[in-house]
């Protein structure tokens, strides 16, 4: 919020952000820390980067995000998309807030990774999986079959930006992914 509104605290922010993520990666290699430890976590902290990363790119007029940050940044996300994908936590039919969250995580990484067959599976399965999971997870007056007030809100919160984003997709070429999905 400080880098939008106080345009002057913006290029140190954006270098933070910058350090704190190189930080992060480097000192977490893929599968070899805590850090790898619960797809749900990765879930979620995919989401997270993405959308800082999408709102500070937007911003950054020095170039401070340069190739090189860009090139990691995107590995980092794609390795992520994969562990995800090799370790959802579906637990049948209707699963938990954990499963949701991998398919919030999938959707995210798939929709801002560059268009590729992986992605573009990656993209409609999540899409496949949330229609699912939402339909089994949330009862007809909307509360979800957890029973928790934060669970609650947490799965609502993974539905809604997952869908959010959806749509932005069907606005776009990407909508091809979807619409153009191959099973095999």
């Amino acid at each position: 919020v400080l880098a939008i509104a106080d345009q002057t605290l913006r290029e140190g922010i954006i270098l933070e952000y910058k350090n704190e993520i190189t930080d992060f990666i480097e000192t977490n290699p893929y599968g070899r820390t805590v850090k790898w430890a619960a797809p749900m976590d990765i879930s979620i902290r995919m989401v997270n980067m993405l959308l800082s990363y999408d709102i500070l790119m937007q911003l950054d007029r020095k170039g401070c995000l340069d190739k090189k940050f860009q090139v990691s940044f995107e590995n980092h996300i794609d390795k992520s998309l994969g562990f995800v994908m090799e370790h959802l936590e579906y637990l049948g039919r209707v699963s938990t807030n954990h499963y949701l969250s991998n398919i919030a995580g999938i959707i995210f990484a798939a929709a801002y990774l560059p268009e590729s067959r992986w992605t573009n599976a990656c993209l409609a399965f999540g899409v496949q999986e949330l229609i699912e999971q939402t339909g089994g997870q949330f009862y007809e007056e909307g509360a979800c079959f957890e029973g928790s007030t934060s669970y609650h809100r947490l799965s609502t919160e993974f539905v809604l930006y997952s869908t959010a984003l959806i749509y932005g997709i069907l606005k776009t070429g990407r909508r091809s992914a979807l619409s153009q999905y191959d099973s095999s």
